[in-house]
């Protein structure tokens, strides 16, 4: 019977992946230079997308603020 390097059995799983960074309207806000209310009316109009958490707790993902600042440079 052959040994296998713990290691090369690791780089033989498909990697995991990662999961998504979660801002609160205020860490959202306070990273775009804007008021909190401003964060409310960018997901209100559908511009920037919130996840509902349990409780009614809203999050946006860090993803989605890359997304809207990339289509925001696009329109310029």
């Amino acid at each position: 019977m052959s040994a296998v390097p713990h290691e090369t059995a690791l780089l033989s799983e498909p990697p995991t992946p990662a999961l998504p960074v979660l801002l609160t309207y205020t860490q959202v806000a306070d990273y775009l230079g804007v008021h909190t209310r401003t964060v409310t009316r960018l997901v209100a109009s559908g511009e920037l997308t919130a996840v509902c958490l349990s409780g009614g707790t809203r999050r946006i993902t860090e993803s989605a603020v890359v997304e809207m600042l990339e289509r925001a440079e696009v329109a310029r």
